[in-house]
């Protein structure tokens, strides 16, 4: 399956095309407030206690119920209606993973850094 994801406000956005059911996967889950979606303390290397280092908020379920989908504008059309982008560059390679029929691909689009409280 490829994975692919990106942030945007408060929230992560997972997509994916899964080889063996020949669908895009789409999950949107709340960041942790504590960490910021980072998954450590901030200022430590410590996994957040809040999350577990997940970067989720703990007892998050996705905000989105699309889940599988063969359609790749359904995709769009739930992100459209929760106000998130959906960039170019991530659909393009959405494509390319049903055309080649992608395994294993794991891509974070710019994932930023975490500021520091110095």
């Amino acid at each position: 399956m490829s994975r692919r994801w990106y942030r945007h406000g408060g929230n992560m956005v997972f997509v994916g095309w899964d080889r063996s059911a020949q669908m895009f996967l789409l999950t949107v889950a709340e960041m942790c407030t504590r960490c910021g979606g980072f998954g450590e303390e901030p200022d430590t290397d410590n996994f957040c206690f809040a999350c577990g280092g997940e970067g989720v908020r703990f007892g998050s379920n996705s905000v989105t119920q699309l889940g599988l989908t063969g359609d790749l504008d359904e995709v769009a059309q739930e992100l459209t209606r929760l106000e998130i982008p959906f960039p170019a560059e991530v659909r393009t390679d959405l494509e390319q993973d049903r055309a080649i029929n992608a395994g294993e691909i794991l891509h974070d689009y710019g994932q930023a850094s975490q500021p520091s409280n110095s």
